[in-house]
């Protein structure tokens, strides 16, 4: 079915179900770009959150490193206290890197390798001893004082120097942790065995020296492998800090430049969105606007049409009243309703012509009548005027 067939109330319903349809899609398009728009800056600020969470934590981790420290060196409980509490903070904030496509997981296993490997090591400390009372430490001290006192006691001179010897391989050990002060202590230890058999003691006396200085051996031995293991676990916890460090700034870096990324595939989107929308937009009321251009025509044209029509028929038969002019009227309406005005005037004009016909048609005789005794009497009048005249 062409437009042509339709009727002015079709063509009219035709326009606004186009309008209406157009209304419907610009909408939707923008919709559209909105919900596209909105996940490109939701990715955006998951990313952003990401890397703000990444940066806090390293901040976190340095508090965690720095509580470690504290606890190994200072050996106050309080540090540790700190440490656990702060590594529950540290691994919730690390699961807020989710907001992205990182696996939390990943980091979450570190940390975990971290603070596990921490722990060894505070556990390793409390048990060398965190005063200089407690632990292996407390028991290595008393051994020693043990076996001084015992020598204090007898004044042996080269039994005391072999004895400082030892302490300062043990003092030694202590500031450098290098294996070969153990080495050097049990030399002395054998010394020392030597130099008691030679100094003549009695036998007893001789077990009690040897007793205490197994003890003190024993102890050092005990107290110098378990703070090599104490380094080893420090030297592994650090190293695993050092790959969780690492791995968060790396991640930092990735969802900031991901971040960015995104903010610019936005910002890009939204704006050729727009200028594609507002494209769409001028084309549809520039369509809209040619295709009711065209709408009106085709209504206004055969209504033209039909008052050009109207007019030729009546002045085809005019009664002498001027037919109308398109000029003067201000749209086509009112110029077929002034042709309408003019064939309504025209034709009661023919009526009352025709009416004014039938009238003399149906009178005329009595009209001929009339107007023949009119004559009559105006012929009398005439033959008794001259009648008159001739009588003078």
């Amino acid at each position: 079915m062409t437009i042509q067939r339709l009727s002015v109330r079709g063509r009219v319903r035709l326009l606004a179900i186009l309008a209406f349809i157009s209304l419907v899609g610009v909408t939707a398009a923008f919709q559209i770009a909105g919900v596209i728009g909105k996940r490109l800056n939701d990715q955006e600020v998951g990313y952003s959150e990401a890397a703000n969470a990444a940066r806090q934590a390293e901040t976190l981790l340095l508090k965690l490193e720095l509580s470690a420290h504290h606890f190994l060196t200072q050996r106050e409980p309080e540090a540790q206290m700190k440490f656990r509490s702060d590594a529950l903070y540290f691994k919730n904030t690390l699961r807020k890197l989710g907001a992205s496509e990182y696996d939390p997981l990943h980091v979450l296993d570190l940390a975990e390798t971290y603070i596990s490997n921490m722990e060894k090591a505070f556990r390793t400390r409390v048990r060398l001893g965190l005063t200089e009372d407690e632990g292996l430490e407390g028991e290595l001290r008393e051994a020693v004082h043990d076996i001084e006192r015992r020598l204090a006691e007898h004044g042996d001179v080269e039994l005391t120097s072999l004895m400082l010897m030892m302490r300062r391989h043990e003092k030694d050990f202590m500031m450098r942790l290098r294996e070969d002060y153990v080495s050097q202590f049990s030399d002395r230890v054998t010394e020392f065995r030597g130099e008691l058999k030679r100094a003549n003691y009695s036998a007893a006396e001789e077990a009690v020296f040897l007793d205490l200085l197994k003890v003190y051996r024993d102890q050092f031995l005990t107290w110098s492998a378990t703070r090599l293991e104490l380094d080893a676990q420090t030297s592994q916890a650090q190293d695993s800090l050092l790959t969780l460090s690492a791995e968060l700034r790396r991640f930092a870096e990735t969802a900031q430049i991901e971040a960015e990324r995104f903010m610019v595939s936005h910002q890009t989107i939204v704006r050729k969105t727009a200028t594609f929308l507002w494209s769409i937009v001028l084309l549809l009321i520039a369509g809209g606007m040619l295709l009711s251009i065209w709408i009106g025509r085709s209504i206004v044209g055969p209504i033209a049409q039909v008052a050009d029509d109207m007019l030729a028929l009546s002045t085809k038969n005019s009664t002498g009243i001027p037919a109308p002019e398109r000029k003067n009227t201000r749209n086509e309406l009112e110029h077929i309703r002034s042709v309408l005005d003019y064939f309504a005037a025209n034709l009661a004009e023919t009526e009352r012509l025709h009416n004014e016909v039938l009238y003399h048609r149906d009178n005329l005789a009595d009209e001929v009548a009339k107007r023949t005794a009119e004559l009559e009497e105006k012929k009398i009048k005439l033959e008794l005027a001259l009648s008159q005249e001739r009588e003078l």
